[in-house]
């Protein structure tokens, strides 16, 4: 339901979606902010273990690209992510997203340390660009893809040309 519908849904609903009782529900989590922590908890863990293995591609430009597209994809398929790291949602992000920061922090640092990305781009510039992503998620399912490689594309340091 969170993926489907974002923040919105409900614990209600959601137990209703699992065909579960809306008691069970409670029982299990307090409220469906419980519920999401650990739901986007888990989904974090992955995508970092993920951006982890990136940190050991040889190219590190590769290394950084393929877990920015990754998480793109992450974000394009379930609407509660983005919703809750990318729209300044009133819930505090999961505990994931430190470890979420520093490994994407090592993957930038590594590709701008190689010199294929440009030396002006910081961490904290990373979520605004995600969102860009995000909006041509929210126009068209797939549109994400385009937006993603122009943005890639403007990531990296143009060759220089001999003088």
């Amino acid at each position: 339901m969170f993926a489907e519908r974002g923040l919105e849904a409900t614990l209600d609903d959601v137990a209703h979606h699992a065909g579960l009782g809306v008691g069970t529900a409670y029982r299990h989590f307090p409220n469906k902010h419980a519920l999401i922590e650990g739901l986007y908890d888990d989904r974090l863990a992955e995508f970092i273990s993920f951006a982890e293995t990136a940190l050991a591609e040889p190219d590190p430009w590769v290394g950084l690209s393929s877990a920015m597209i990754r998480l793109a994809e992450d974000l394009a398929e379930v609407k509660g992510l983005r919703d809750l790291m990318l729209h300044g949602t009133p819930m505090k992000p999961p505990s994931a997203a430190a470890d979420l920061d520093r490994v994407m922090g090592a993957l930038l640092e590594r590709a701008q340390a190689h010199g294929s990305v440009r030396p002006d781009l910081t961490i904290t510039d990373l979520p605004i660009l995600m969102a860009m992503t995000d909006a041509a998620a929210e126009r068209d399912p797939e549109h994400w893809r385009l937006f993603q490689e122009v943005l890639l594309n403007g990531l990296t340091v143009p060759p220089t040309t001999p003088a």
